[in-house]
């Protein structure tokens, strides 16, 4: 009686494990937030962090490392804010992740606007870098301010 009652819930169990490894081998990527200001940036005497957001008068790399566990399609938003040089030149700002393309994108508003950018992760660690192209050394350019960063998966 005993060995029939474990035989039918062995069968039970076996029928319902297979199901539970595949429900706990999927992961869900979560969106992943991240303040300028915790980022590296290139020596300078002119850009700052101000709050949470980062000041880039002058050209310059803000730069941090994002680990990834999965190969994953990724929606990257920037928020931005800029102001144009005397001469009415908006700041470029160039983005680059690790085995992605890189993008050049103007940022001409000094509103903050969310610029997207999509790419697709691999397993392991990348650095993800923001750069100002456009910004003088005397800070007579164009001023980017970047506010906050966000990596949605799609």
């Amino acid at each position: 009686m005993a060995r029939a009652r474990v035989s039918r819930l062995l069968r039970l169990f076996a029928g319902v494990l297979p199901f539970a490894w595949a429900v706990g081998a999927c992961t869900h990527a979560e969106p992943v937030f991240i303040s300028p200001a915790a980022m590296v940036a290139t020596a300078s005497r002119l850009n700052h962090p101000e709050g949470t957001s980062y000041v880039l008068l002058e050209p310059a790399t803000l730069t941090t490392r994002v680990k990834f566990r999965s190969v994953q399609r990724w929606g990257l938003s920037i928020t931005a804010r800029a102001e144009p040089s005397p001469g009415g030149a908006w700041p470029h700002l160039r983005i680059e992740l690790d085995g992605a393309p890189t993008h050049t994108l103007v940022v001409d508003d000094p509103r903050e606007i969310p610029y997207w950018v999509n790419f697709a992760s691999e397993p392991g660690f990348a650095d993800l870098k923001l750069s100002l192209l456009n910004g003088a050394a005397d800070g007579d350019g164009p001023t980017l301010i970047v506010e906050r960063l966000e990596m949605v998966p799609f």
